[in-house]
């Protein structure tokens, strides 16, 4: 089996040499999640890392799934903002469409982490579906500085 297993490494090890592609796909899964670890480090360091502290194992656990938890909630924050631009500029202006493609969804320069949130029923509530209209209609994006 060790010999097995070390036929399949040979052969992968080769087509990783021989393939840019190969390369690039392992390089792109490598940078997001490098990508993914420095979204979870600025989460944990949120109110210079007090609040994200445990002293027992079991709340060392929640505080990781906290973090775990926000991530997460970024990411789907972003890939929906991210999905319905994409679906305005495909049938709008199908460059700049392409151009969206390339864009992470971990990113969080936008979101502020710092402050008092309140979690409760508002008369209104703004929708993701008015930030995307928002984001659309106030202004241009740029897409030769968001792609650098």
């Amino acid at each position: 089996m060790i010999a097995f297993d070390e036929i399949i490494m040979t052969d992968y090890l080769l087509d990783y040499i021989d393939s840019k592609e190969i390369r690039e796909v392992v390089q792109g899964s490598l940078n997001r999640g490098e990508s993914y670890q420095q979204l979870s480090s600025t989460i944990s360091k949120v109110s210079g890392g007090r609040m994200l502290n445990g002293k027992t194992e079991i709340e060392l656990d929640i505080n990781a799934e906290s973090i775990r938890l926000i991530a997460n909630a970024v990411i789907f924050y972003n890939a929906t903002i991210l999905s319905e631009l994409h679906q305005h500029y495909r049938a709008v202006h199908p460059d700049k469409a392409k151009e969206i493609l390339r864009f992470s969804p971990v990113a969080w320069q936008h979101i502020n982490f710092i402050g008092k949130y309140e979690f409760y029923n508002r008369v209104s509530l703004l929708t993701i579906q008015e930030v995307i209209k928002k984001l659309i209609g106030d202004f241009e994006i740029d897409f030769s500085a968001a792609s650098q």
